[in-house]
């Protein structure tokens, strides 16, 4: 895939893959885990679907034993999470298009407003760098 494609480039190697339990949300999943990093564990989460709750999402990246988490989700829903997990509001005024992508860091604990925006990218950054 162009995103997994994209995402090796610039470094990307998840220890740990969660995503929603959507059809087209584990394909994508298992398709980033495939080319990013075979052996990263993956779970199907339940609190990804549309609609679910930022805490539970936050006490699940508590949970996980793992340096570098990848989660697949939907939109907007994805958006809302990233804008929760930086400032703890839902409506951080940011562009997140279909097949974007965005890195977040935590200095200590995941907690709902304490993330820090590593990147965003969007899919014709995504593109343009691939075609390179």
């Amino acid at each position: 895939s162009e995103l997994g494609e994209g995402l090796r480039r610039i470094g990307v190697k998840p220890d740990f893959v969660g995503a929603s339990p959507l059809v087209r949300a584990e394909e994508t999943a298992l398709g980033l885990k495939k080319i990013l990093n075979p052996q990263a564990v993956y779970e199907r989460c339940d609190f990804l679907q549309p609609g679910s709750s930022i805490q539970a999402l936050v006490e699940w990246l508590q949970a996980v034993q793992a340096e570098t988490i990848l989660i697949v989700g939907h939109m907007p829903d994805c958006a809302e999470i990233v804008s929760r997990l930086l400032t703890d509001r839902a409506d951080a005024d940011f562009e997140f298009k279909k097949t974007g992508a965005a890195c977040i860091y935590f200095k200590s604990r995941p907690e709902v407003g304490r993330g820090r925006l590593v990147w965003l990218i969007q899919p014709e950054q995504i593109r343009r760098g691939i075609n390179r």
